[in-house]
């Protein structure tokens, strides 16, 4: 194959699309294309936890908006209350 389309097949094989194409045949086509599968997969993974992480920061710095912006009430203030004496410390 050549270098273009050795790369377009390891992308596709990276992203689990296969399609079916035909594999490499030479010696260093395979060794290229173990190395690129194997950090590519990596770096497709990282990218997705990336994306999750960014979600959830997001979600997170919400959540802490909310909680600090809202008005306290008697409930709130009886969760606080850990030891159940009647006395929030």
């Amino acid at each position: 194959m050549r270098f273009f389309e050795a790369f377009y097949c390891v992308c596709a094989t990276i992203t689990t699309l296969g399609y079916g194409y035909p594999s490499f045949s030479t010696l260093g086509g395979r060794a290229f294309a173990l190395l690129w599968i194997l950090v590519g997969t990596v770096f497709v993974a990282q990218f997705f936890l990336c994306i999750a992480e960014l979600n959830a920061e997001k979600r997170q710095k919400h959540l802490v908006e909310c909680v600090l912006t809202r008005r306290m009430t008697n409930f709130d203030m009886e969760a606080a209350d850990i030891d159940d004496d009647g006395v929030v410390e």
